[in-house]
């Protein structure tokens, strides 16, 4: 596949925030578009990012490039949404902070 048909832009990734634990350093980085959030661990809100009720909405309505899932620390991976976002094919990047102790 062409890349530049796939991707609607080489300087700007479009960026589909799932959980929101590092999501405003998402927002401010140069040459990402945040185009919305889905708040699976119920975190906080984000007035200035569109909310989505849930991932497959999202990507539908949003047309994400990338996904990023941030995993807080008391949480467990979400295994079908992560499934539903690759099957979409939508590139997927998974953060999960692990504390030292």
């Amino acid at each position: 596949m062409n890349y530049e048909k796939n991707h609607r832009s080489k300087t700007e990734i479009r960026v589909l925030a799932v959980g929101t634990t590092d999501i405003d350093k998402y927002a401010s980085k140069t040459g990402i578009k945040l185009e919305g959030f889905v708040d699976l661990f119920n975190e906080k809100e984000n007035p200035s990012v569109k909310k989505y009720p849930d991932v497959l909405t999202a990507i539908r309505a949003a047309r994400p490039d990338l996904a990023v899932i941030f995993v807080p620390p008391y949480a467990k991976n979400t295994i079908s949404d992560e499934k539903t976002i690759l099957e979409n094919g939508v590139d997927l990047i998974i953060q999960k902070l692990r504390l030292d102790s």
